[in-house]
C-alpha cells in the first residue's frame, strides 16, 4: 500500500478548496485591482451597457462568491454547475490561449466537484446530516407535501 492512500478521501476536498482560493483570489484582485483585468474583456462584453470596470467589479463579486461557496462546501454541486458555466463562457470569450487553457483545467475541475458532490468536510455534508436525523421518519422515507418519497440513508 502506498503511503498516500490513506490520504485519498482527502481529495475531493483538497480539489474544492483548492479551486473555492483560487476563485478567491481572482475574485478580489478584480474587485480591488480591476483595471489590471481590462484587457480580458471579450468583444460580446462591449455589448452590456455597463462601463469595463463595473463589469469587472461584477464578475470580481460573482467569482468571489464562487470561491467562498466553494471553500465552505455550500450548496455544492449547484455552486460547481453555475461556476462551470460561467468558465464556460470565459474560454470561449477569451479564445485560444494559454489563459483560456489555464480556465479549460478549471472548469474540467468543477465538472469533476459536480459529479462528485459534497465531501466529508462540507457544509452540505453537516447541515444536510443534522437534517436528516431530525426528520427522518420510522419507515426511513422523507415526505415532503407533494407525496414525493426521498430515501434516507
Amino acid at each position: 500500500m502506498n503511503r498516500l492512500d490513506k490520504y485519498k478521501p482527502l481529495a475531493p476536498a483538497v480539489v474544492r478548496v483548492g479551486l473555492g482560493l483560487v476563485f478567491l483570489w481572482f475574485g478580489l484582485t478584480q474587485i480591488f485591482n480591476g483595471q489590471s483585468f481590462l484587457g480580458y474583456l471579450p468583444g460580446f462584453a462591449k455589448q452590456i451597457p455597463l462601463a469595463p470596470l463595473t463589469i469587472i467589479l461584477l464578475n470580481g463579486i460573482f467569482d468571489t462568491i464562487i470561491g467562498l461557496f466553494y471553500t465552505l462546501g455550500i450548496l455544492t454541486r449547484f455552486t460547481a454547475f453555475v461556476a462551470a458555466v460561467h468558465l464556460c463562457i470565459v474560454v470561449v470569450g477569451l479564445g485560444y490561449n494559454d489563459i483560456a487553457i489555464r480556465d479549460l483545467g478549471l472548469m474540467i475541475m468543477s465538472l469533476a466537484i459536480l459529479i462528485n458532490g459534497p465531501d466529508h468536510w462540507t457544509f452540505d455534508a453537516h447541515f444536510m446530516g443534522r437534517v436528516k436525523s431530525k426528520v427522518k421518519s420510522k419507515s426511513g422515507f422523507l415526505g415532503d407535501a407533494l407525496g414525493i418519497k426521498i430515501k434516507l440513508k
